[in-house]
């Protein structure tokens, strides 16, 4: 089973490519957010609700495990209490005097190093962050792109279906 920590952008890539519920019925994979990420994907003061009104429903669905239809269920977790191992603690107090990444991406890094999981985003400061601060720690940031590679390589989707998503992506 992998295990991610993604940003909001996954959701909405996914979503805009029909491919959102593919991935949330994957028994390939865990995925894992911080309370701030769900309030971004669920909450219509923030873009992608605004944007995606599908989004929130599967969101929601996946978390709460309403009809059990997705295999996977969205984990959301409270950084500030969920988080214990010391590496974790410590990058999330440092990270929290980070401007220049998004508040989101700011609790899920410390996630990701507590669940030793790979940490999803298309925000490249943020990745960077992690890669560069907190290598060795258990968990790799890694833009979308490569997590679509990852996706083909566990068979969670097909070659066409990566075409589609790096289309979306790359334009």
């Amino acid at each position: 089973m992998k295990i991610v920590v993604t940003d909001s952008n996954v959701f909405s890539l996914f979503f805009e490519c029909d491919l959102l519920i593919k991935l949330m019925s994957s028994n390939t994979i865990e995925i894992y957010i911080p309370e701030k990420i769900y309030k971004e994907i669920t909450d219509t003061a923030h873009r992608i609700p605004r944007e995606y009104p599908g989004i929130p429903p599967l969101i929601q669905q996946a978390r709460y495990g309403h009809g059990n239809s997705l295999g996977t269920r969205i984990f959301v977790k409270d950084v500030r209490t969920f988080v214990t191992n010391p590496n974790a603690v410590n990058a999330y107090a440092a990270l929290e005097k980070q401007k220049d990444i998004n508040p989101g991406e700011r609790e899920a890094i410390p996630l990701a190093i507590e669940l030793q999981a790979d940490f999803i985003s298309n925000d490249s400061p943020a990745v960077k962050e992690l890669n560069t601060t907190y290598s060795g720690l258990g968990s790799i940031g890694k833009n979308i792109d490569l997590f679509i590679d990852d996706l083909e390589v566990i068979q969670t989707l097909t070659k066409p279906e990566c075409t589609i998503l790096r289309k979306a992506l790359w334009g």
